[in-house]
């Protein structure tokens, strides 16, 4: 969803366009749409344009999307919906695989998290002239990266929560290395207290807002009894917090409506 504009939802799919929506309106047409309309990309596969496999919004109306791999590169591309539906621009070199998530700093417009299937999570300034001088720290994740999340603690607002497709929780300073604490599948499923690791899923990672820190919605898709449970992340462990019911399918995504 648009940060300023609640009623506006902006989508994205491999049909190569940016949909945004208003959900004040009862149509079932966007009222804006933004497509690519930079440089074809050579190599396979032989199908023209770049699928676009995730989206995100800034506080001033930047629209920054992702690609999935083409051409045997990846592509980040913008658009400023306060001049109009024209590409900006984009960067060419920050992923060489699909690029799977894609988020603003809530407090510095300007800041960008990037994640990959590559396994790199990039934080890009988006004020800086070109490309090279954007990327502001890069982190090797050694696993493919399905999500991430802008958190605080302790004050510093610069902390990411990265969720890979191996169900794992990392998270990170942006100045360092190395994560400082990594929740992997069998701690999830030790918090949320189950007890076969390879049922256990991640359904999805929010920042609290009224104190620091982060929330975790986890689930079981054991057939003999599935459930979702939210918990929290506290002293490098997750701990339950309520139990949001059983049964029923999986859970593929959740989000946080604040306000």
């Amino acid at each position: 969803s648009c940060p300023t504009e609640p009623d506006l939802v902006v989508t994205c799919s491999p049909d190569q366009a940016v949909a945004v929506w208003d959900l004040r309106l009862a149509l079932d047409t966007p009222v804006v749409t933004l497509r690519d309309t930079s440089r074809p990309h050579t190599g396979p596969p032989l199908t023209p344009g770049r699928p676009l496999s995730c989206v995100a919004v800034n506080s001033a109306g930047l629209v920054a999307a992702g690609t999935e791999q083409v051409g045997g590169e990846s592509f980040l591309l913008f658009w400023d919906t306060r001049a109009g539906d024209s590409l900006l621009g984009g960067y060419w070199d920050s992923h060489n695989d699909d690029i799977t998530t894609l988020q603003f700093h809530r407090d510095k417009k300007d800041i960008l998290a990037t994640g990959s299937t590559d396994g790199l999570v990039n934080v890009l300034d988006l004020s800086q002239p070109d490309e090279d001088e954007a990327l502001v720290t890069s982190h090797n994740t050694e696993d493919s990266v399905g999500r991430v999340v802008w958190y605080s603690w302790k004050g510093d607002t610069m902390q990411l929560a990265i969720h890979t497709h191996t169900e794992e929780i990392q998270l990170w300073k942006t100045e360092d290395v190395a994560p400082h604490t990594v929740l992997d599948r069998g701690k999830v499923c030790h918090g949320i207290r189950r007890t076969v690791s390879d049922h256990t899923y991640i359904a999805g990672v929010h920042s609290m807002e009224e104190e620091e820190g982060l929330v975790v919605l986890a689930g079981s898709s054991c057939p003999a009894g599935s459930c979702l449970r939210l918990a929290r992340i506290k002293n490098k462990k997750i701990k339950p917090m309520a139990r949001l019911g059983s049964g029923g399918g999986l859970v593929r995504t959740t989000l946080a409506v604040r306000g």
